[in-house]
């Protein structure tokens, strides 16, 4: 791999590592189908963290530059463009349809340091205090979905005096704080529960579950939060809502 982060400019690391990726993708000096080095690999090489190299991963995945397979590696790729209107995934929160009325529990508000792992997704400022927000949602009281946000205090000061039990996250940021979500960056991937998951999941430790991650930015590429789904595998169905532009 070549090339250089700039680390003097204000444009995040992750996105510079993206793009040089995406470059040498489109300039062929990587071919379609080449298995990409490990993440210790870039790690070394750029002298990042791997919480940098992963949500560049997470944006080429996103873009279709590259494929990530389970247990094998990430792979270049190239997108699929087709003619006709473009579709952006609507901004809602309902990731996973069940088909079936939910019932939202908030398990645990409050202010929460970020943790080391995702302070990469905020460059080299991280804000001092987050918002944490836990729910758990359930149907016909069984849990199947346990939400974990980190949400920008500052941006969002009332957060703890807020209902976040019958209303959308995204609904209350926009509304309430008029903050206008300009992207919303998803991965997808299959993880396990650990002890924590299992006990609120009511669900054996170890069992597959799938884990769906979604950062929020707002515009002038300012991140406004981080968000983890985690759900059981079973027969739960996901559904994304689509919105027409143009």
């Amino acid at each position: 791999m070549v090339g250089v982060l700039d680390r003097t400019g204000g444009q995040k690391l992750y996105i510079q590592l993206a793009e040089l990726i995406r470059e040498q993708i489109k300039a062929g000096q990587i071919k379609e189908g080449d298995l990409l080095p490990t993440e210790d690999n870039f790690c070394r090489s750029y002298e990042v963290s791997k919480a940098v190299v992963r949500q560049a991963m997470t944006e080429l995945a996103r873009e279709g530059w590259v494929l990530k397979r389970q247990g094998i590696g990430t792979f270049a790729s190239r997108p699929q463009f087709r003619e006709g209107p473009v579709m952006v995934t609507g901004l809602s929160d309902r990731i996973l349809d069940f088909g079936l009325a939910f019932e939202t529990h908030v398990i645990h508000k409050g202010p929460a340091a970020l943790p080391s792992d995702l302070t990469a997704l905020f460059g080299g400022e991280p804000p001092d205090i987050m918002f944490k927000i836990v729910r758990l949602r359930r149907v016909k009281g069984s849990p199947v979905l346990l939400e974990t946000a980190y949400i920008h205090a500052a941006l969002c000061p009332g957060l703890a005096l807020d209902d976040l039990k019958n209303q959308s996250l995204f609904e209350l940021i926009e509304k309430r704080y008029n903050l206008r979500i300009q992207k919303v960056a998803c991965s997808v991937d299959m993880t396990s529960l650990g002890e924590r998951e299992a006990d609120l999941l009511k669900a054996p430790v170890g069992k597959p579950a799938l884990l769906f991650d979604q950062i929020l930015t707002l515009a002038g590429d300012r991140t406004l939060g981080f968000i983890r789904s985690l759900c059981p595998s079973g027969d739960h169905r996901i559904a994304f809502e689509w919105t027409r532009q143009g």
